[in-house]
């Protein structure tokens, strides 16, 4: 099973066309990947095609194990699942000037700090674009910030915890959002 938050646009508009649908499925399909949890909430596509989808591909969208909110300075703690099973943290900062979001890149840490959680059994893998893109789509649905990449990434600054690691999926992940940024901007302009 692949999850489509981690294939860009081109390699969803070849397995459209591997199915035999009509060009215009990716137009409908793309964008809801990033918007919608699973490919039962894709209403615009048929029964028949999203069941066919889900023969080989799923949407991997976190849970939220837990939500902590700091009294202080409203700053949210996230704890979100995996599909396998693992845990990972991202943390949402509101500020004067714009949102901060910091997501995990990685599970687990090698770094050994005293004072994280995530370093307590080392390092288990990385994480795939989609995991990393998910983080940013439930952070901003579980604070009720828009998840539109258009204006997301107007507004929010994004950390990473392991940077080289980000740093090394950062083609992968500039390539789906900048076709998430296209297709937004086409839903804009189309309406």
């Amino acid at each position: 099973m692949k999850d489509l938050r981690s294939l860009t646009y081109q390699e969803v508009e070849k397995i459209i066309e591997n199915l035999g649908e009509a060009k215009f499925r990716v137009r409908q399909l793309y964008p809801a990947v990033f918007k919608y949890d699973s490919l039962d909430e894709i209403t615009t596509l048929s029964k028949d095609l999203r069941r066919k989808l889900s023969e080989e591909y799923f949407i991997d969208a976190l849970s939220t194990a837990q939500k902590q909110t700091s009294k202080k300075d409203g700053t949210i703690k996230f704890l979100f699942r995996l599909s396998d099973g693992n845990f990972i943290e991202s943390v949402f900062m509101k500020y004067h000037h714009g949102n901060t979001l910091c997501v995990s890149s990685q599970v687990g840490c090698l770094m050994g700090c005293k004072f994280c959680a995530s370093t307590i059994g080392g390092k288990v893998r990385d994480l795939t674009p989609g995991e990393i893109i998910s983080q940013i789509i439930k952070a901003h649905k579980e604070t009720g910030e828009s998840i539109y990449w258009l204006t997301l990434l107007k507004r929010t600054n994004l950390i990473a915890y392991d940077f080289d690691k980000l740093l090394s999926l950062a083609e992968e992940i500039k390539r789906m959002l900048v076709a998430s940024l296209n297709t937004a901007k086409s839903t804009q302009e189309n309406k």
